[in-house]
């Protein structure tokens, strides 16, 4: 396993060359729940498993650039298999497949470890640069050190919570109370996310409060509902004038 790297730790080339540079880029989500995501895992590591078949090394050459190298040297080979040693076309063409499979590169192991950190969001991308399988980079270019390079880029995905739900840097989680706490107030415990390291949240509601902040949203969706049909309402009559 390894850790995530940079482009500039994983070779000679400055992170815009290596940017550039043909390579084969396996891109793969995987999900997190939003209580690890929030906490994070300072004293433990996270393993992301790639999910590594033939259709997905040829994919990955595609997407990094580097099957149109390959290709251009597998063609090479067919043509002159064909016209100098007079082989059959699909011979020549079996040659072609064999080269470009040769060649591909592929990441030299599936499994790979980091930590969380904490905040990470959905999206957020972990690359591992330059994993490649070094037994296959003489096939390529045996003169270039950095030929056949491999980067696997994990994108987080956050698994939905039951209690709380993500709004930029804020957790938001919904409370059913009865009419009467509403009306005479009360205090609310709430179960934090991370509840094996924080205190559950107290919250006090004084009497009538809740009520009162619920007919000031019911009053503010009103408001907004009819802005919408006075905006249709406003086109609808442009148009007739219009015409």
């Amino acid at each position: 396993s390894s850790s995530p790297s940079s482009p500039s730790s994983a070779s000679n080339l400055s992170a815009q060359q290596y940017k550039n540079q043909p390579k084969s880029l396996y891109t793969q989500t995987v999900s997190i729940p939003l209580a690890t995501l929030y906490s994070g895992t300072s004293y433990a590591t996270q393993t992301f498993t790639l999910k590594e078949t033939i259709w997905t090394r040829y994919k990955a050459a595609i997407r990094g650039g580097i099957a149109k190298n390959i290709a251009l040297r597998g063609l090479l080979t067919f043509f002159s298999t064909t016209l100098l040693l007079r082989t059959k076309p699909i011979v020549s063409l079996l040659f072609f497949v064999l080269y470009f499979h040769m060649n591909v590169p592929k990441p030299s192991q599936t499994s790979f470890e980091s930590k969380i950190e904490c905040g990470w969001k959905g999206g957020t991308k972990l690359t591992f640069a330059n994993v490649n399988d070094d037994t296959l980079n003489y096939h390529y270019n045996q003169n270039d050190h950095n030929s056949g390079m491999v980067d696997v880029v994990f994108t987080i995905k956050e698994e939905p919570h039951e209690r709380f739900t993500r709004h930029g840097n804020d957790l938001h989680t919904s409370i059913t109370i009865s009419y009467d706490k509403a009306k005479y107030g009360c205090t609310l415990f709430i179960t934090p996310l991370a509840e094996d390291v924080e205190m559950p949240i107290m919250i006090t509601l004084k009497a009538g409060e809740a009520i009162q902040k619920m007919k000031k949203q019911q009053r503010a969706e009103r408001r907004q509902k009819r802005g919408k049909e006075h905006d249709v309402e406003t086109k609808k009559q442009y148009h007739k004038s219009k015409k």
